[in-house]
């Protein structure tokens, strides 16, 4: 049996977090969600997805308090229409998704991820 991917949805919006939550779990993830506060599981995930805006935090404030987090593939989410502008200068990033989700993206994107080699 294969080991499902294990996945570390880091977001401010609890809404947005339990839909992913419920989603992914039911296309076979294993999930853990974080408001970005409590980052348990973040050393076991295969694959984060990181909201570029955490209320009163980025994402670049976030990966910089707490550096491990770049030893795991992040996925940048974001609802700015630029997707890949909002996460510029934000290292280590693995792959991009836009909100609203289109769900099968969004899953394709991290099976991607999860299973390409790691940068050294």
């Amino acid at each position: 049996m294969v080991r499902p991917i294990k996945v570390l949805v880091i977001d401010d919006d609890p809404g947005i977090r339990e839909m992913l939550g419920l989603a992914l779990r039911e296309a076979q993830f294993e999930v853990t969600l974080s408001d970005g506060q409590a980052l348990d599981g973040a050393g076991s995930a295969d694959v984060i997805l990181l909201d570029v805006r955490l209320g009163n935090r980025s994402a670049r404030e976030l990966l910089a308090d707490v550096p491990s987090l770049a030893d795991v593939p992040i996925i940048v989410m974001t609802a700015t229409v630029e997707v890949e502008a909002a996460a510029r200068g934000l290292s280590g990033i693995a792959g991009f998704v836009a909100k609203p989700f289109d769900l099968d993206v969004l899953e394709q994107t991290i099976r991607d991820v999860a299973t390409s080699p790691r940068r050294a």
